[in-house]
């Protein structure tokens, strides 16, 4: 059987602003349902489960899932404040990984807990670009939560399972911090593990069958639907 190779597409989405100069249209790049990216939900591959399922087995119940639209209380809104500092130069420090730069942010009190209007922070990019130290950084010394979404209902989670390949030591610093967001259900009804490609399963088994069931379980989220 011939493997199939299918190039990664993105939908654009076009927003209209009116400011004082007048109308203005801004087009920001979201992620399409694939078809290379199988959901989780679909037939096992290779006699493979997915990874959503075996959590719901670690756990030893079907997995508390939520929308994120149910879980507004959950997720923390960012203020006018946090979406004027997300700018240039932080965006510029966040993709050259520039820590002196983040450290003087901090230092200063510049925020780093900021998003743009869509709700897309600095800690989606992190996570999508396999950033450990700069996400540890945010979470760790600049308290920015995790527990933050975009206007999709994507979390860094969400970014952390879609980017090419996956770094465990950036899934392990989510999780242990946060394990509420492998149950947050998107926009399109999908979990953070549904975004895997089928040739990750395997990887992604053997990292959660390390993991116990206190480890895996919510902290904030009901541990039932």
């Amino acid at each position: 059987m011939c493997a199939i190779t299918m190039k990664r597409k993105y939908e654009t989405a076009t927003t209209t602003t009116t400011s004082s100069t007048g109308a203005r249209k801004m087009r920001r790049i979201v992620m399409s349902s694939l078809p290379d990216r199988m959901l989780a939900s679909s037939a096992q591959s290779n006699n493979e489960c997915s990874p959503d399922t075996t959590v719901a087995k670690t756990l030893a119940q079907e997995a508390p899932l939520q929308s994120y639209a149910d879980c507004a209380d959950f997720f923390h809104a960012p203020t006018q404040a946090e979406i004027d500092a997300y700018d240039h130069e932080a965006l510029a420090a966040i993709r050259t990984q520039n820590m002196d730069v983040l450290r003087q942010f901090h230092a200063t009190g510049r925020p780093l807990k900021c998003s743009n209007k869509f709700g897309e922070s600095l800690l989606h990019m992190a996570c999508r670009k396999n950033m450990v130290g700069v996400t540890a950084f945010l979470t760790q010394t600049a308290s920015v939560p995790f527990a933050v979404c975009d206007d999709y209902g994507r979390t860094p989670l969400h970014d952390a399972c879609w980017a090419h390949t996956t770094n465990f030591e950036l899934i392990d610093l989510i999780l242990t911090a946060c394990p509420d967001l492998l149950y947050i259900k998107d926009k399109r009804g999908n979990t953070p593990l549904s975004y895997l490609r089928k040739d990750k399963w395997a990887s992604w088994n053997k990292y959660l069958a390390t993991k116990s069931a206190d480890f895996l379980k919510p902290k904030q989220l009901p541990t039932s639907c």
